[in-house]
């Protein structure tokens, strides 16, 4: 079992945010894209997505599409470009709709970061996929479709993981309730379009093809604070 977690003051308010983004996800029909601000997408992405897109489960409620995953993955295509993770890190860009997004909601308040809240509790239950291009990346088990700007520990957000125990433990504590209450995070621009045109993808994509329905394309969204 998770033993107990803190958080920055960073680590809050970027949990604040995917909250926030988690109630207009559980509003909507259709899938909302989730893109922290340090953000990076592949340069093939648009191909990359509609390659990967249609492989995804139909019971998926959330899509990683950038991830750091830790133990055994569980493929479920023979091309094995999308996986169940047992474990893993980062929050930087991934896809929602409302199941996964109501069982986040009700799971409320946030203890620690975030990323390690949701893997700690084995994502509440939902369906959840990561999807990646086979090849490359650490010891060639993979492509993320989005990486992090920056080497590791170079996010403008300070990671209670990299802090020495006393710093973490008088800086932060867990969210104790704050993700219901506080205000939401002021919307942020990275100024050239990515996100938008990373939305435009996902959202010319034939997502109810696998589910035979006609529920609306999924939104795009850039306003969570960087990991």
């Amino acid at each position: 079992a998770p033993g107990p977690r803190v958080a920055t003051s960073g680590e809050r308010g970027c949990a604040l945010s995917h909250a926030e983004l988690w109630r207009e996800a559980a509003s909507s029909e259709g899938w909302t894209l989730v893109v922290e601000d340090d953000c990076r997408f592949h340069p093939r992405w648009q191909e990359e997505l509609a390659a990967v897109w249609p492989l995804v489960p139909s019971d998926a409620s959330m899509v990683y599409l950038g991830f750091s995953d830790r133990g055994e993955r569980a493929y479920v295509d023979a091309e094995e470009r999308v996986f169940r993770p047992s474990y893993g890190f980062q929050t930087h860009c991934y896809a929602i709709r409302e199941p996964a997004a109501t069982a986040f909601l009700e799971a409320l308040p946030v203890a620690g970061p975030v990323d390690v809240w949701l893997a700690d509790n084995d994502w509440f239950g939902v369906h959840v996929y990561v999807a990646i291009k086979p090849g490359g990346g650490w010891r060639n088990t993979g492509t993320y479709l989005a990486t992090q700007a920056g080497q590791v520990g170079d996010a403008d957000v300070r990671q209670s993981s990299r802090d020495a125990a006393r710093e973490a433990l008088r800086d932060a504590a867990a969210v104790d309730g704050a993700v219901d209450d506080a205000p939401p995070t002021p919307e942020t621009s990275r100024g050239d379009g990515a996100v938008d045109d990373a939305a435009d993808a996902l959202r010319r994509l034939d997502t109810t093809e696998r589910s035979a329905s006609d529920g609306p394309r999924p939104r795009g969204n850039d306003r969570t604070s960087p990991r």
